[in-house]
């Protein structure tokens, strides 16, 4: 895709942006928690021990569990709204 399309597509209001951005936002968002993850959980086997550092892992990866639910029901609004366009088109 040239940037004339990309230019085209998004001021088109045809295609939604926001699920592109969404996922952006994630990708940003989850690599920020892994990261901040593996300093913390360094830095506590030193300072606090193994209970700690297992405990915050685990916390770690509910939080990411969490947000990647979270992430999927913002994307689940636009579906629904493509798919009703969709089905109003049919009739």
């Amino acid at each position: 895709m040239g940037f004339k399309e990309f230019v085209k597509e998004i001021y088109n209001f045809d295609n939604f942006l926001a699920p592109r951005l969404i996922a952006i936002c994630w990708w940003i968002i989850f690599s920020a928690m892994i990261l901040g993850t593996v300093v913390t959980v360094i830095i506590s086997l030193f300072t606090e021990g193994l209970g700690q550092a297992l405990l915050l892992l685990f916390v770690a990866i509910l939080s990411m569990v969490g947000l990647r639910v979270l992430f999927e029901a913002y994307i689940l609004f636009f579906r629904i709204y493509d798919k009703l366009d969709k089905i109003s088109c049919k009739k």
